[in-house]
């Protein structure tokens, strides 16, 4: 946790003091499993498009991650083993 003081003293430094005090989007998803996407996976689920990952998790929800492991979103497992997107973050 942060103060209101501590954050006021660190916006009198700049940004960049600001910014040690934020955290990755997927640091509040450490519990769900993590998947993989090669970049022509990653290409259809931004689309939308379900798709087919060897050996998916069990769980319902994964962490989406980029070949180049950028955090993509939440994704769904399906029935099938496919996975879906669920939520997805606009790439910077």
């Amino acid at each position: 946790m942060v103060t209101v003081e501590q954050l006021e003293a660190a916006s009198q430094e700049g940004d960049e003091a600001l910014n040690a005090f934020l955290l990755p989007m997927e640091s509040a998803l450490t519990h769900w499993p993590s998947v993989s996407l090669s970049d022509e996976l990653a290409f259809f689920i931004r689309r939308g498009q379900p798709v087919v990952v060897g050996k998916a998790p069990k769980a319902e929800l994964v962490k989406l991650y980029s070949a180049r492991d950028r955090f993509l979103g939440v994704g769904r497992v399906m029935e099938d083993g496919r996975i879906a997107p669920r939520r997805l973050v606009n790439p910077q």
